[in-house]
């Protein structure tokens, strides 16, 4: 029997659910998980959940994330924050070199998580690289945010270091590039995402926001539309309030999604894969100065997958009939079929 490690960014959600959805594949393939570890800067936050969905032990090290200031992304005191943290970055290499040593796996699988390979690249173990950023160094993508395509093509070289393939996951198939270790790849979602029925119940919105100052721009609206439902997944507040239930992030997401009407989110790629694959109608929103996010709305806003503005304006969802669905995309069946092809054959080497 195979056996593999994951190492997952703790930032946000989409990284995780990729990580559950592939031990899923696993399973199916007989190939063990030993461990996962998950990368978090802010010690409090809590990813147990993940670990209950992977029947693992939780195992957290120190990895920098997006620090915050006013709802927007701070390049400053991210940058600030990561430096003031080397010692613990320097801590979590030795554990993750320990951990590597103890397991002995035959690969690992990396969720676009930073620290980790500068620990396995020095350890000769099989890398598999996993995240829709690749897809950034593939000349399909879209045409703007020059510089920060740059920064992010340097990123990309930092937390594919080590790898053999990078698994570049898209909305839509795309040629793979020639002599490249990028492969374009179906978004990875979850049996629960792939097998479920969903339905609509008429003028249920279900949001999904990983900043809490956002939480207060949808309820600022919500009262514009009192006959609609309104359901936000937020990472601090739990209550309810008139037509609006404030819950806290879990894996009961889900659900609400398959039921939704409507998504609000911000621009991660998980979130408008899940609703895009049921059809649902869809406002997503980059957070400001999130590079990445403002790419990910661009590229599933020119297909049509999603509408998208800046301000979280509910009434170019609500009052229009949502987006056109396109229907370009991969063909459901890939979604399964292309990882336990690559993966079967991948354990084989």
């Amino acid at each position: 029997m195979s056996k593999c490690l994951f190492f997952i960014c703790g930032e946000g959600r989409g990284h995780s659910t990729q990580a559950i959805a592939l031990k899923q594949i696993l399973d199916k393939l007989d190939i063990e998980l030993a461990s996962a570890y998950i990368g978090r800067g802010n010690i409090a936050k809590n990813n147990d959940w993940v670990f209950n969905e992977l029947k693992l032990k939780s195992k957290y090290f120190y990895s920098p994330n997006f620090s915050y200031k006013d709802g927007k992304v701070s390049l400053f005191r991210t940058i600030i924050n990561t430096v003031k943290n080397i010692p613990n970055i320097f801590k979590s290499i030795d554990y993750i070199d320990k951990e590597i040593k103890k397991h002995n796996p035959d690969f690992i699988v990396n969720f676009y998580e930073p620290v980790s390979p500068i620990a396995y690249s020095f350890l000769n173990r099989p890398v598999i690289s996993i995240g829709h950023q690749f897809m950034i160094d593939h000349p399909k993508y879209p045409k703007s945010q020059y510089l920060f395509k740059l920064i992010m093509r340097l990123y990309n070289l930092w937390v594919g270091m080590g790898s053999e393939i990078k698994l570049a996951l898209s909305y839509y198939p795309a040629k793979n590039v020639k002599n490249s270790k990028i492969q374009v790849a179906p978004p990875i979602l979850r049996d629960e995402i792939l097998d479920a029925k969903s339905f609509v119940t008429k003028k249920k919105v279900v949001c999904y926001v990983i900043n809490q100052e956002l939480v207060f721009k949808i309820l600022n609206q919500a009262h514009l539309y009192p006959n609609y439902q309104f359901i936000i997944y937020n990472p601090s507040y739990s209550f309810k309030e008139n037509n609006c239930q404030c819950r806290l992030v879990s894996s009961e997401f889900m659900l609400d999604l398959l039921s939704a009407e409507y998504i609000v989110s911000s621009g991660g790629f998980e979130t408008i894969c899940e609703a895009t694959y049921h059809d649902k109608k869809m406002l997503s929103v980059p957070l400001e100065g999130h590079g990445e996010q403002i790419l990910n709305t661009i590229d599933a806003s020119k297909k049509k997958l999603i509408i998208t503005n800046n301000n979280y304006d509910l009434s170019k969802l609500l009052n229009t009939n949502g987006v056109k669905i396109n229907k370009n995309g991969f063909k459901k069946e890939d979604y399964k079929n292309f990882y336990l092809d690559f993966f079967r054959k991948y354990s084989k080497i």
